[in-house]
């Protein structure tokens, strides 16, 4: 804008001398009128410019922050595939009653239904829950990373036990899993505990309710 103005100013001085006749003023005024029009119709395409430049850099960092979620789920995904094949060598892996690997909004983790693990309304792990726990500990161990473990449970009110909630029963579920991992050689520093409730369902069919009580484990991103 300071370029403008002295541009302007300059062409102004040329204009006021007395010995310039009217028709060459009048033309010298209507050469800075249509240079001031010039410098705003530029003034507005910079800002145009600007505009859609820091657009698209903004784009440029969603993309690769995308792009970097994308590589971080795929290896994600590649470790689980080889603890699975691991598992499935020492005669285990997905083949452990209850124990399936999934994908959800999480990430990439392994799902242990309820049944495997507790008796209804209780959040003590039964034998079952224990060696089903332990054959998979060694393998978690090894992956290096910290251990999320996310309770979950159904809808159905609690009645007959003494838990407060849905949401009380599935942290303690959750604490009891952790608890079992330690005693097998886990860091404990490397567990999360986490209990859902009810809040994220697998299944809103009722007679499939059953698949909404499960503990799942999730490796923390680095």
């Amino acid at each position: 804008m300071r370029s403008r103005f002295f541009i302007v100013l300059a062409l102004s001085a040329l204009a006021l001398p007395s010995c310039v006749s009217r028709q060459a003023y009048l033309g010298q005024a209507n050469k800075i009128k249509g240079l001031s029009a010039s410098l705003d119709q530029l003034t507005q395409y910079l800002e145009k410019f600007e505009s859609e430049n820091a657009q698209l850099a903004a784009e440029n960092a969603n993309f690769k922050r995308t792009a970097q979620d994308a590589d971080a789920l795929r290896e994600q995904k590649a470790k689980l595939a080889r603890l699975i094949a691991e598992l499935e060598k020492a005669g285990g892996g997905i083949n452990i009653p209850g124990v399936s690997a999934i994908t959800t909004q999480e990430g990439v983790g392994l799902r242990i239904d309820d049944a495997v693990l507790f008796a209804s309304g209780q959040a003590t792990l039964s034998p079952q829950g224990k060696e089903t726990v332990r054959k998979l500990v060694a393998l978690l161990q090894s992956d290096g990373r910290a251990l999320r473990i996310d309770g979950h449970t159904d809808s159905d009110p609690i009645r007959r036990s003494s838990w407060e909630s849905n949401l009380h029963l599935s942290v303690a579920r959750s604490l009891a899993v952790a608890a079992e991992l330690k005693s097998n050689g886990f860091d404990m520093n490397k567990l999360q505990v986490r209990g859902l409730g009810a809040t994220r369902p697998e299944s809103q069919i009722p007679t499939e309710k059953a698949k909404n009580r499960r503990v799942e484990l999730f490796f923390v991103r680095d």
